[in-house]
């Protein structure tokens, strides 16, 4: 699986004032934090969910 590691938050969504990843009025105006997008990219990069544990210094 071809991964781009280099990927930014901001490449894919925009982020408001506050920091957030609004997701818009189909989705009631909630937003992603920035730990939630990179949960997403990691995921996306194929990292199990024991592997992004340990990328966010959480339990596994």
């Amino acid at each position: 699986m071809a991964t781009n590691s280099n990927l930014k938050c901001n490449d894919i969504f925009e982020v408001n004032a506050k920091g957030q990843y609004p997701l818009g009025a189909k989705f009631n105006n909630d937003y992603l934090t920035k730990r939630e997008i990179d949960v997403i990219k990691w995921i996306l990069q194929g990292y199990s969910a024991k592997k992004v544990g340990l990328s966010m210094n959480i339990s596994v």
